[in-house]
C-alpha cells in the first residue's frame, strides 16, 4: 500500500516537473484526496470505519506504551529493592566487624593497663624496699660509729696498761674481734628485719612516736619521720625512715596526728606499701593559730607489710608541719589481740 503510494506521488512530480509550484500542489492534493477515498473504500470493504480504525490503534499503542513503562517501573523497583538488601547486608557485616575489632583493641588495652598497673605496684614496692634498706643502711652506720667511738676509747686505755696478754694478743686487739663478731650480729638483725632481743610483753606489739623538731619542711610524696620514741614494743617501727614492719599478720589500728601553720593546709595519707588506706586534710586557712586533724584506721595487715604516714604525691600544700612538746604531730599503732 505504502509503496503505491509512493509510485504514485513519484509518477506524478515526474508528469508535472515542469509545471508551476501551484500546478503541482492542486495535483498533489488530488492526489492524496483519490488515496484518501481509496482507502475509506478498502477499510469499508472490511467493515471498518476509517475513524474508528485510527482511534483503536492510537488507544493501543498509547496502551503498550502504558505496559512497558510499567514492566520497566517493575524492574527498576525489583533492582531497588535488591540493591537496599545488599547495601544492609553489607553494613550489617561492617558493623559486626567492626564491633569485633573494637571488642580486641578495648581487650588489649585492658591487658596493656594491667600489665602497667603490675608494674607500678612492684615499682612503688621497690621504692619503699629502698627507703626501708636507706633506712636500716643509716642504722649501720650509726652503730659503725658507736663502735670506733668505742674503739678509740679501748685504744686510749690499751696505752697505760700492759701491752699484751701473754698469749701474744694485745688487749684492745682482742676487745676488737669481740666488738666485730657483736656488730656483725647487729647487722644481720637489721638486714633481716629490726627484732627484739627480749620483750616483757611478747603477744604485743605497738609503737608511739612524735616528731622531735618544731618545723618540718614538706614536699610532695614526702614520708614523715617521727623520731622520738615514747614506745615501741618489739622494736618493729623505725624512727629513722618512719617504716612500721608489721611483724605478723592481724588486724592493726593506726592514728596520726599533724599541726600546721596559721593559714596552711597538709593533705596526709597513711599507706600500706603502696595502698592508700587512709587520708586526712589539716587546714588552718582564716585561723589566728595553728591547727591539728586527726585520723584514726583499722585496717587488716600480712607480715613484713609496711606502714607509713607521707604527704599526698600530687596534691600541693601550705606552710610547714609544726611539732611541740605541748603539742606534738604523732604517729601510733597497735595490734589487736
Amino acid at each position: 500500500m505504502i509503496s503505491f503510494i509512493l509510485l504514485l506521488l513519484v509518477i506524478s512530480l515526474q508528469a508535472s516537473y515542469g509545471d508551476t509550484c501551484e500546478e503541482r500542489l492542486s495535483k498533489l492534493e488530488r492526489i492524496l484526496e483519490k488515496l484518501e477515498q481509496r482507502s475509506k473504500s478498502q477499510f469499508a470493504e472490511h467493515g471498518i470505519e476509517y475513524g474508528v480504525f485510527g482511534e483503536t490503534s492510537l488507544k493501543n499503542k498509547r496502551q503498550r506504551l502504558e505496559n512497558k513503562g510499567l514492566r520497566r517501573e517493575k524492574m527498576m523497583q525489583k533492582r531497588m529493592n535488591d540493591m537496599e538488601m545488599f547495601l544492609e547486608i553489607r553494613l550489617k557485616t561492617f558493623e559486626d566487624k567492626m564491633v569485633s575489632d573494637l571488642q580486641k583493641v578495648e581487650e588489649n588495652l585492658q591487658e596493656k593497663l594491667r600489665n602497667m598497673e603490675e608494674k607500678l605496684k612492684d615499682f612503688n614496692n621497690q621504692k619503699i624496699m629502698i627507703k626501708v634498706l636507706e633506712a636500716r643502711i643509716a642504722e649501720l652506720e650509726v652503730e659503725n660509729k658507736k663502735h670506733q667511738s668505742f674503739d678509740e676509747g679501748l685504744k686510749r686505755k690499751n696505752e697505760s696498761v700492759l701491752g699484751n696478754t701473754g698469749n701474744g694478743t694485745s688487749i684492745i686487739q682482742w676487745r676488737k674481734i669481740r666488738q666485730r663478731k657483736s656488730l656483725t650480729s647487729a647487722q644481720k638483725r637489721l638486714l633481716t628485719g629490726i627484732q627484739p632481743t627480749s620483750s616483757p610483753f611478747p603477744d604485743v606489739v605497738a609503737f608511739s612516736s612524735y616528731v622531735s623538731t618544731h618545723e618540718t619542711h614538706l614536699t610532695e610524696d614526702h614520708t614523715i619521720k617521727f623520731d622520738k620514741i615514747v614506745t615501741n614494743i618489739g622494736n618493729h617501727y623505725n624512727p629513722h625512715s618512719g617504716l612500721f614492719t608489721a611483724p605478723q599478720h592481724g588486724v592493726y589500728v593506726f592514728s596520726w596526728n599533724l599541726y600546721c601553720a596559721t593559714d596552711g593546709y597538709i593533705f596526709s595519707q597513711l599507706v600500706v606499701n603502696s595502698n592508700v588506706v587512709g587520708a586526712v586534710f589539716t587546714s588552718a586557712q582564716g585561723a589566728g593559730n595553728i591547727r591539728a586533724s586527726t585520723w584514726i584506721v583499722v585496717v587488716e595487715v600480712n607480715k613484713d607489710d609496711v606502714v607509713y604516714i607521707r604527704t599526698h604525691p600530687t596534691q600541693g600544700h601550705s606552710g610547714s608541719l609544726y611539732s611541740h612538746p605541748d603539742w606534738r604531730s604523732s604517729f601510733n599503732g597497735w595490734k589487736l589481740n
